[in-house]
């Protein structure tokens, strides 16, 4: 990573792409401000679906993290997904695949340690949030132009 610091801390200046994506997670470094960024920013330089194999790769890959490590990986993971849903729906509400990989994001984070539960539920409520709001934003956007002036339902 290439960094640059000043009185007010470090910037991120550059890095591989594995290395700006382990920036999201890393456990000395998960900076709110930094992932905001990567996820409003990252698709200059990566596909959704390449951003969500990586995550899915490193959750499994933390079950052999030495002690709480692994834990502390997958508890940020789960977060950035959950940030990334509410945040940037747009990337998954055109893509059964992206759809596709949160449930199996879910599905393993409420596979492991019965504490994991909790925030394998807020993914799963998160998503059928999100998948409502559109639906019922979909349904109100046919509404009105159904409502306009010399359409075809007057």
């Amino acid at each position: 990573m290439i960094f640059s610091y000043d009185k007010d801390g470090y910037t991120i200046e550059g890095g591989t792409l594995e290395q700006l994506v382990e920036q999201l997670y890393c456990g000395t470094c998960p900076d709110a401000d930094y992932i905001q960024t990567f996820l409003l920013g990252y698709k200059l330089f990566m596909q959704p679906e390449e951003l969500m194999d990586m995550l899915l790769q490193k959750f499994e890959e933390s079950d052999h993290l030495e002690g709480d490590k692994g834990d502390m990986v997958k508890l940020r993971l789960s977060n950035i997904v959950t940030q990334w849903l509410e945040r940037v729906w747009v990337d998954f509400h055109y893509s059964d695949v992206m759809i596709e990989k949160v449930e199996k994001f879910v599905q393993l984070v409420s596979s492991g340690h019965p504490r994991f539960l909790p925030v394998a539920m807020k993914l799963e409520r998160t998503m059928q949030k999100k998948k409502k709001e559109w639906e019922d934003s979909l349904r109100e956007e046919d509404r009105r132009q159904g409502s306009l002036p010399g359409s075809p339902t007057e």
